[in-house]
């Protein structure tokens, strides 16, 4: 029994080595999903209390552990055990050949590996996959598809069709499923009424989606026409066998791409396409769990050796981030401790964040998240700027607005600029420079 279940120890420990080790250091949208449930666990209200354009499932799931302790270590673990019972159902289905998915979770995808809730999409997508391939309870495939639609409304509306191919086969399968997806979507919709912020789920999830690729990314870029060309096999797949309900479901996987084709969502993409191959390799057992051996060997050895190159950190002294490897580069430290020390001393006046790393300042100083914190383009409803500015108007003036001037003085060569640098000019030209810390500058407005 050991013997046969040794591999998912190995598994659970290769993906919360990498997850607060590794890929700490390139860790894409962790923090800010991470954040949501920081504050979620504090008491705080999506849509009302701080900003999020994704529906909130997967950051509520995630603050439950999280009432027991902030430190983001409780939140690498509970996702490596999420990654483990995901790689459960994947050897279930694909036996050995799934040792080949291991390798492709740490390169050359390891955004996959990153604890957001696009992995809890891919997390639920492969447990729906299990369950059709296996004719598995109705009620239970509703539910997890009610589940992908409030963790991301795109992805799960779109997980909605594979369904329709029992219309009229099997229309009383469709209806258990349609009765568990709506049940779920009645407890949220009641919620939402309850927490007076339906309103604003509308506004942040829906209408303020005109303006998010506006600033965020270009759409016609490689992984555009790459997963175009993906998608045409895709179809191609399904007009050979109608049958096979794992191609629709890929197929709607394709719009965790949607509006912004990047290379952190495309590799989920990818990852979810590779399930449609990996049946016809031909390969002996032996040679895959030798190669799979080798791979995390020196796998090991390269992050050892990153380790001694650069100047690392841990566990470091940051409160709530000990467990989070950092690199200590360019005086970083530095920087961080000053602005924390700045930021304790006048822990008594409202402080307005202006960064991409606001989040990190925030839960380390043990704060509340608010709609500055999280400054990106297309993340604060329909004209989402104009409503900053009318919010900053009415604070209080002791306010202290904490600009990062290198974010703010930063040019992308692709006009790729994620952090909404409209509302740090209105502060920058209207306010009154009162400290400067580092490539920070502190400002009051008269």
């Amino acid at each position: 029994m050991f013997k046969k279940n040794f591999k998912y120890i190995i598994i659970f420990l290769l993906v919360f080595f990498s997850m607060s080790f590794f890929f700490s250091a390139i860790d894409g949208d962790v923090l800010w999903n991470y954040g949501f449930s920081y504050a979620i666990s504090r008491g705080e209200i999506p849509y009302v209390n701080f900003n999020m354009i994704v529906l909130p499932f997967y950051s509520f799931i995630m603050a439950i552990p999280l009432l027991l302790s902030h430190n983001i270590i409780i939140y690498y673990l509970v996702n490596s055990l999420l990654l483990t019972i995901m790689f459960y159902y994947l050897f279930k289905m694909f036996s050995y050949k799934a040792y080949l998915l291991l390798i492709l979770l740490i390169f050359p995808l390891p955004s996959v590996i990153f604890p957001t809730y696009n992995m809890f999409l891919l997390f639920l997508l492969i447990v729906i996959i299990y369950l059709e391939k296996n004719d598995k309870n109705d009620y239970l495939i509703g539910l997890l598809l009610g589940f992908s639609f409030l963790t991301k409304q795109t992805v799960g509306f779109f997980m909605l069709f594979p369904s329709l191919y029992y219309i009229k086969k099997d229309f009383k399968k469709v209806k258990k499923r349609l009765v568990a997806f709506s049940l779920c979507m009645i407890i949220f919709i009641i919620y939402l009424i309850l927490s007076k912020s339906l309103y604003q789920f509308i506004d942040l999830c829906f209408l303020g989606m005109f303006d998010f690729s506006k600033s965020n990314g270009r759409v016609f870029n490689i992984f555009f026409f790459i997963s175009i060309v993906m998608v045409i096999f895709i179809i191609r797949r399904i007009i050979k066998n109608r049958k096979d309900l794992i191609n629709y479901y890929v197929l709607a996987f394709f719009t965790i791409l949607l509006p912004l084709f990047d290379l952190n969502h495309f590799e989920f993409f990818l990852f979810a396409f590779s399930l449609l191959y990996l049946d016809k390799l031909k390969i002996k057992e032996k040679a895959i769990v030798l190669n799979t051996f080798i791979f995390i060997i020196s796998y090991i050895i390269i992050f050892m050796g990153f380790v001694l190159h650069f100047k690392v950190t841990y566990p470091n002294h940051y409160h709530n981030f000990e467990s989070r490897l950092l690199i200590n580069s360019s005086g970083e430290f530095i920087i961080r401790d000053n602005l924390n020390n700045f930021i304790k001393k006048n822990k008594d006046k409202r402080i307005v964040i202006l960064s991409s790393e606001a989040y990190f300042y925030k839960i380390t100083n043990e704060l509340d998240i608010d709609y500055f914190d999280l400054l990106n383009y297309g993340n604060h409803g329909y004209n989402g700027t104009k409503k900053l500015k009318k919010m900053i108007d009415k604070l209080d003036k002791d306010t202290l607005f904490i600009v990062s001037y290198d974010e703010y003085m930063k040019k992308d060569k692709y006009n790729r600029q994620q952090i909404n640098k409209e509302v740090m000019e209105y502060i920058i030209s209207r306010g009154k420079l009162v400290e400067e810390i580092n490539c920070f500058r502190v400002y009051k407005l008269d």
